[in-house]
């Protein structure tokens, strides 16, 4: 049994059943711009910035749906048919994790929000693969984005870890 295999026996979620079946919103593999998500606040214009730095022209200010997934960027030169992007800028990981170093008490929470980005990852990257797509995932949190590549280079999947990176903004 594969990693993804098992991953889609552990999700087993409504959400991963839709990209991979008959349901016509989750069907198609081709690229579509859609509106970006969020609004206008001052987090989503910097988010925004950022996500344009890993896309092709005519993807700015614009997500990509790709089978009922909205990713951050698509380059169709990188990897053809190309490679979906999924930045995160978030840094609240770093905050608990420190937190966590004084009240163990929060290490629960910690291993939570851990738990929640690998899912993400793994939910965005399934769908890439699904579609023929190269996946990247960058992140401006470095303390997840290493805690997220140890938890795949400990379960066997350096591959997965070397998909992770700094996004730089």
């Amino acid at each position: 049994m594969t990693f993804w295999d098992s991953l889609a026996q552990i999700i087993g979620s409504m959400e991963t059943r839709k990209i991979f079946y008959s349901d016509p919103k989750y069907s198609s593999c081709d690229p579509k711009a859609i509106k970006r998500r969020g609004g206008i606040s001052n987090y989503t214009v910097v988010h925004n910035a950022c996500a344009d730095k890993w896309t092709d022209t005519e993807y700015i200010d614009k997500d990509v749906k790709v089978r009922g997934i909205a990713f951050d960027g698509l380059k169709k030169l990188v990897s053809p048919p190309g490679t979906l992007y999924e930045i995160k800028m978030g840094m609240f990981y770093s905050t608990i994790r420190f937190q966590a170093l004084m009240n163990p008490g929060k290490t629960k929470f910690l291993e939570y929000l851990k738990s929640k980005a690998i899912y993400g990852y793994d939910l965005e990257r399934i769908t890439a693969q699904f579609c023929s797509y190269e996946f990247g995932y960058g992140l401006k949190d470095q303390i997840l984005m290493d805690d997220m590549k140890q938890f795949f280079r400990d379960k066997g999947y350096p591959d997965e870890a070397a998909r992770i990176f700094y996004n730089g903004c």
